[in-house]
């Protein structure tokens, strides 16, 4: 079983030495004074990154390909922890041996052992 607090550990230093904190928040156009600013909206403060022109738009490009990366990325680990925590609620109750855990467990590894490396 793998082990989920370490887990989370782990993503939490992954995500600041990936820069991901720069993803909290959004960016969205907003019209001032008959000019397009882009905004970036984060923890309920605004700072605008400019006028909108090439680079700008380039920037909430990146922006948003990153953060659907991320989500998807999120989503994901989420569903996988959903997945352990069933797992060792049943290991913790004694329902499943835990000899029939441990031969699945080594069966998925002969399988695909790139997967769960």
């Amino acid at each position: 079983m793998p082990n989920l607090a370490g887990q989370n550990l782990e993503d939490q230093g992954l995500y600041i030495v990936t820069g991901a904190h720069d993803l909290d928040g959004f960016v969205f156009w907003r019209v001032q004074y008959g000019h397009e600013y882009l905004i970036h909206k984060s923890c309920g403060a605004q700072k605008s990154l400019g006028p909108r022109s090439p680079k700008t738009e380039a920037v909430k490009l990146s922006f948003d390909c990153r953060k659907s990366i991320v989500t998807e990325r999120l989503v994901t680990k989420r569903n996988k922890m959903g997945v352990h925590a069933k797992l060792n609620r049943i290991r913790a109750l004694n329902r499943a041996d835990s000899i029939l855990v441990d031969v699945i467990t080594a069966s998925k590894l002969q399988a695909c052992p790139k997967m769960y490396a």
